[in-house]
């Protein structure tokens, strides 16, 4: 048992190695993200109109910095170390309860999906004050505490309200958790370029198995024909391209040049390409996997996501260190655009329902008729 506890953790052995890897503590917490994520599909789903879509990006964007948060958390601070382990299990169980609340999060459960959601981010920053020892970290955690604060806050406001004032309390609240880690800064944050990088893989990877899972759940129970197992072999396709773009360019390019930053130049770096710009890309497969839309409107989701595909991939890469030929780029960032904007998003409006008939009076039976029409005989009025 005493060699058990002298044995190092994951963290301690990657520390020696001079790079800090990805621990299986944290794959283990993206389970329960997991789960959140899923929720939130099943409700947009069952919500197929825009206001579900737009109450679905905006718990997805609450979702995705909560994560956010707890990548940069662990590439700081050993997560395996016992207290502070016990510590991101707590963490695991609020996020849970904040999955459990999300298809009735602009509803019933409203209160207790704003204290649950709470509790995941005030953990993140009491993990942060308890484990980093560095007094770079602590002050930069310090300037961001407050703009997390506000953000909670205006999310148990928007709880007691509904309709346009709910909505809007929510956008302030992802508005101000946004933009308040944007205005306090870069300095004193620390990053390992190498487990920064791969933390964000394994949640692109993540990704795109929900939409590949999603493409097998839309389809099921439909009688296949050459038209739907096309259509599915191509939502397969698309996120195949999308794998072999991120991880066969985006990513290897994004990881030199974050390793080739220093100090606030990679925190800054860190920020904008891999915590801000790939919620965009978390968007499109999870917020609009094909599997859980109408089959009409895949081909919208096809272009929307190759498109999306492309500009991920010029706006990280410098186009001089990619491997894809200048003119194929540009064309194909263009031929997306071009066919992207003309069609359907997959989300449409239904139908509104066809009035109920009327039954005109001439239409009553003429027995009915000659009835209505008949005084009633002494011993019915006395009835």
């Amino acid at each position: 048992m005493a060699e058990l506890q002298e044995m190092p953790s994951a963290a301690d052995v990657a520390a020696e190695d001079g790079e800090r890897k990805v621990t299986s503590l944290e794959l283990f917490f993206d389970l329960v993200f997991v789960f959140a994520i899923t929720q939130v599909t099943a409700k947009m789903a069952a919500e197929p109109v825009w206001g579900g879509l737009v109450r679905g990006l905006l718990i997805v964007s609450l979702l995705w910095w909560a994560w956010v948060a707890y990548a940069w958390l662990t590439n700081t601070v050993d997560a395996d170390e016992g207290g502070t382990r016990i510590l991101v299990f707590a963490a695991m169980g609020a996020m849970f309860v904040v999955a459990l609340t999300i298809p009735n999060a602009f509803g019933s459960d409203a209160l207790l999906f704003a204290l649950a959601y709470g509790a995941v981010r005030l953990l993140h920053i009491f993990l942060y004050e308890r484990g980093a020892h560095d007094e770079g970290v602590e002050a930069a955690v310090k300037r961001l505490a407050p703009g997390v604060l506000l953000a909670m806050g205006l999310l148990i406001a928007a709880s007691q309200f509904d309709g346009a004032v709910q909505g809007a309390l929510w956008v302030a609240a992802v508005a101000v958790d946004y933009v308040g880690v944007v205005l306090a800064g870069t300095e004193g944050w620390k990053v390992s370029a190498g487990h920064f990088a791969e933390r964000h893989g394994l949640i692109i990877i993540i990704a795109l198995g929900e939409s590949i899972v999603a493409i097998g759940v839309g389809v099921s129970g439909l009688p296949l024909d050459a038209g739907l197992i096309g259509a599915s072999l191509l939502g397969l396709a698309v996120t195949c391209c999308l794998w072999w773009a991120y991880f066969d360019v985006v990513a290897l390019v994004a990881e030199r040049k974050l390793r080739q930053a220093t100090g606030r130049d990679r925190a800054a770096l860190a920020r904008d390409s891999y915590s801000l710009l790939h919620l965009p890309m978390i968007d499109r497969e999870w917020g609009r996997s094909p599997g859980l839309v109408p089959l009409p409107a895949l081909w919208g989701f096809l272009h929307h996501a190759t498109l999306l595909g492309f500009l991920i991939a010029v706006s990280l890469c410098d186009l001089s260190d990619m491997e894809i030929p200048l003119p194929i780029t540009v064309t194909g960032t263009v031929t997306g655009l071009a066919l992207s904007t003309g069609l359907p998003w997959p989300f449409p409006e239904p139908a509104p329902a066809p009035p109920a008939p009327r039954i005109r009076p001439s239409a009553r039976p003429r027995a009915c008729r000659r009835v209505i029409g008949r005084p009633l005989s002494s011993a019915q009025a006395a009835g």
